[in-house]
């Protein structure tokens, strides 16, 4: 899917000049993106991060986000908070921490989000959530950054927003680096220059000689979570196609129709998952074994 995203601003309060001045900063680089033919339908701008937990910022967001929306209707407004019922006429895409949907009456509420034409329904993982749900901290299993996507899939959430990919390397910094010395896996708060976090959250790539980058193994467990998403989102394409052509292979197309349900050895919640891989490698052999069929 090809998709870009705009710089954004978050300024606590706008006047009408600053409020045009942006505009016109985002009319040139939309201008800029369609001369160039890279303004695909998924342009996304995110402004106002967790706007929830910063509602002081709140009135400030109500000032540029009705104004960019109209100026821009097919941009996707990204908020990083529960689509409460305040803020909800702001923005399109909602894209709460991961541990609300472990809630079923919130589940409600996601689902009509997904039901809403133009809206779009993410979610986000940062120092929560904990187990028993998965996440991506350097204590945790590794297993746990592979099953997050198949999760995905199965909540039908379109996005995942993971907050940073470097962090650590502030903290590593001194005249003697690793692997001179031994990394330190963890963040220091700026204010307090206490120890604050979780290992590893907000770090997925480290820095090599030469101006290399190593990737983690975290990271390579969350790229092979991505291929089981894009095996899942294959098979439901084939499906389509099978069934629009009327083929009558009422077989493989039940078989089709099953796999797309995560099964329950596999996950049944974003709360309770199998720790065992073999379980979702075998899903994935089956996976594989009906998309050859389709071909």
């Amino acid at each position: 899917m090809s998709f870009t995203t705009l710089k954004h601003v978050s300024l606590k309060s706008w006047s009408e000049d600053q409020i045009k001045e942006k505009l016109n900063d985002w009319r040139a680089i939309i201008a800029k993106l369609k001369q160039d033919k890279f303004y695909p339908d998924n342009t996304y701008i995110k402004l106002y991060d967790e706007l929830n937990a910063n509602m002081d910022k709140f009135e400030a967001a109500k000032q540029i986000m009705p104004r960019l929306r109209a100026e821009f209707p097919e941009l996707k407004c990204v908020q990083t908070s529960f689509p409460d019922e305040k803020i909800r006429p702001y923005y399109n895409v909602w894209c709460p921490l991961m541990s609300y949907f472990a809630d079923a009456e919130n589940l409600k509420l996601f689902r009509s989000i997904q039901n809403t034409p133009g809206h779009e329904l993410w979610w986000y993982l940062a120092d929560g959530p904990s187990h028993p749900m998965p996440n991506l901290f350097l204590d945790y299993p590794v297993f746990d950054c592979r099953i997050i996507m198949t999760m995905s899939y199965m909540y039908k959430v379109k996005g995942v927003i993971y907050w940073s990919i470097n962090r650590e390397w502030t903290e590593n910094m001194g005249e003697k680096r690793w692997p001179e010395v031994p990394w330190k896996p963890y963040i220091t708060s700026v204010a307090s220059q206490r120890t604050i976090y979780k290992n590893g959250m907000g770090n997925m790539i480290y820095p090599g000689p030469d101006g290399r980058i190593y990737p983690s193994l975290r990271l390579e467990n969350l790229r092979d979570g991505i291929e089981d998403y894009l095996y899942l989102n294959l098979l439901e394409q084939k499906l389509t196609a099978l069934k629009r052509k009327g083929s009558g292979r009422k077989e493989l197309i039940a078989a089709a129709e099953k796999l797309l349900t995560v099964p329950p050895e596999v996950a049944t919640a974003v709360d309770s998952y199998s720790s065992d891989p073999e379980n979702l490698l075998n899903y994935r052999r089956k996976l594989a074994e009906v998309l050859e069929q389709m071909d």
